[in-house]
């Protein structure tokens, strides 16, 4: 039973809480959903059923799935009143049970209480997070759980904020034993999940004759093992198309392995389970695991759950396993996407046998950006050359994913982002994206640019301005002056430029500055100046580099790397005057 009340106060209020809604599927029924809303006159206007629809819920990469939704829409909301909801929710699969109850809110809450019913003898286990106030009584056979919070201040949303299930106050149930028809999830541990998951995907992992046709055409000709996994992966990864179906158990059962090769298409766990078959017809191992995306928070290993939102592979190796993950378009070979970074998971071994991990956090360096500019100042003051820009790893995905545009006006985007990451006033000419060849070979993307009026003239001094690589995402990890929640970052990275910036004939800068460098937390960055030369010509080059080493930077620390940050970002707007030699 779910009960809420709140009072709208603003127009931005009422936009927010027009409306109620409540999710259910076949195995869930709907019961006594009713609503009102008491005007600020004190007139009540309860809803009625014409206010109240039906429709599916379909997530936006899902084709078809059976979860639907009610919808409550509240009549004559106004600033000042009050709109009021409750409902009743028969499960009869307990997979699906509400588990999560969070004592966090968008707006104040003056009281929030969540309460459990249940049998003495029930398999239930409770973890409770943050300032919730517990009570525990007993009633005969049954016990009574309470958990409360009151005067709940809002929750206040940052930018790059940890998923609120990493900090905010909660409750999760977890039961030890839950039955689906006629199999029995014994998810009081995670072997009993992996046993689950083993029963459900056994058979469909098995290679048909078009799969080990497939698999052999695929590898023909390569001897190393890891090549021929790469080929296969490859392969599911570009050319299965991301298609999901979820209904009943078909939202946890993949698909047979030869299905899913013959329709070209599935969602992730069709697409592991393929990418195991194809794998088990040439000879290797791939597991299947589950796994909970970063981004949808953390389990806790001593808390067995069932609670996983997405499928890759496993292939073990001496120093344990390489994951893969066929559904990213963009992750190469031997990485993985952001989300799948530290993350939650169980890797399901044969027979059931499992062990619950969390996903290796790649290092800075396999995600580097490397920037090169190489630029002529000419005799009307005028700038005109060349950036190479090359990305790595998870930056690599980052940068595929965002020039890859269907259309012309997003690619111009695109290249509009590229470009403010350079010096202000720049005017693209000409670009040219190179893809990678190989896993290892980086995105290049090369830009010809062209920036009027670059050589300043003050009187009788000019000044140029040598920074023609910026780094804007530094900058903003520092535009709060304080943080409230940690500051998250997805991936590690490395990040460096160098700019080869030919002055104009006869001049040479009056002084060269010196090395910095800085260091704080999760933070090191250095700069240096150098002048040489290209035959008769004065070349001024600045190079610049940092690494972000910390995914989690706790709130504590935010002061002092936002110090370093801003010292870092003080030397683009660093000017240098020129002068003739000598």
């Amino acid at each position: 039973r779910y009960t809420n009340r709140t009072q709208v106060q603003t127009a931005r209020g009422v936009e927010q809480f027009d409306q109620a809604v409540v999710g259910y599927n076949p195995t869930i029924i709907v019961r006594d959903l009713r609503g009102a809303v008491n005007q600020p006159n004190g007139k009540r206007v309860p809803v009625k059923k014409d206010h109240i629809s039906d429709q599916a819920s379909f997530a936006s990469f899902e084709l078809y799935a059976d979860r639907r939704q009610r919808i409550l829409a509240f009549p004559g909301v106004v600033p000042g009143a009050t709109v009021e909801y409750s409902y009743e929710l028969e499960i009869r699969n307990l997979f699906y049970l509400p588990d999560d109850f969070l004592f966090e809110n968008v707006v104040p809450s003056r009281s929030l209480s969540f309460t459990v019913r249940a049998p003495a003898a029930f398999p239930l286990r409770t973890t409770a997070q943050g300032p919730v106030e517990y009570t525990r009584e007993e009633q005969g056979p049954m016990v009574i759980h309470r958990w409360r919070r009151s005067d709940v201040p809002a929750l206040r949303w940052e930018p790059d904020m940890p998923p609120l299930s990493d900090f905010g106050a909660r409750v999760e149930l977890h039961l030890d034993s839950i039955l689906w028809d006629d199999l029995r999830i014994e998810s009081g541990s995670w072997e009993g999940i992996g046993r689950w998951y083993w029963s459900l995907a056994r058979d469909r992992m098995e290679p048909t004759a078009e799969v080990s046709a497939k698999a052999r055409e695929l590898t023909a000709g390569l001897s190393e093992p890891l090549e021929k996994i790469r080929r296969l992966y490859e392969f599911v990864q570009g050319r299965v198309n991301y298609v999901a179906i979820e209904l009943g158990v078909g939202s946890f059962q993949p698909h047979a392995s030869g299905d899913v090769l013959r329709n070209l298409y599935g969602d992730c766990k069709d697409k592991a389970t393929l990418l195991i078959a194809l794998m088990k017809a040439v000879g290797l191992v791939g597991q299947p695991v589950l796994i909970l995306t970063r981004d949808s928070g953390a389990h806790d290993a001593g808390q067995p759950t069932p609670g996983f939102n997405h499928a890759v592979v496993a292939v073990p190796q001496p120093q344990g396993y390489l994951f893969l993950d066929p559904t990213s378009t963009t992750a190469p070979f031997g990485d993985l996407p952001w989300s799948d970074q530290g993350a939650s998971a169980l890797v399901v071994l044969d027979e059931g046998r499992s062990h619950y991990v969390v996903t290796p956090l790649h290092a800075g360096e396999r995600n580097a950006t490397r920037w090169t500019a190489t630029a002529t100042i000419g005799p009307d003051g005028a700038l005109q050359g060349n950036y190479l820009m090359e990305a790595w790893g998870a930056s690599r995905s980052a940068y595929a994913g965002f020039l890859d545009a269907a259309k012309p006006t997003e690619r111009d985007d695109a290249l509009a982002f590229l470009m403010s990451r350079l010096c202000p006033g720049a005017e693209l000419i000409a670009q040219d994206l190179v893809p990678p060849e190989g896993p290892a070979d980086p995105l290049r993307i090369r830009l010809r640019f062209r920036v009027p009026g670059f050589l300043v003239k003050a009187g009788a001094t000019e000044v140029v301005a040598p920074h023609l690589v910026r780094f804007p995402d530094l900058g903003e990890m520092a535009i709060a002056t304080v943080r409230r929640h940690t500051l998250f970052l997805p991936f590690l990275e490395n990040e460096s430029s160098e700019v080869r910036l030919y002055l104009p004939g006869g001049r040479v800068p009056r002084r060269i500055p010196g090395k910095i460098a800085v260091q704080g937390p999760g933070f090191e960055g250095t700069t240096t100046y150098e002048l040489a030369r290209d035959g008769e010509r004065a070349v001024f080059v600045v190079r610049r580099s940092y690494a972000l080493t910390q995914r989690e930077i706790p709130t504590p620390d935010y002061a002092e790397l936002r110090r370093v940050l801003t010292e870092f970002m003080a030397e683009e707007s660093r000017a240098v005057s020129l002068a003739p030699p000598g």
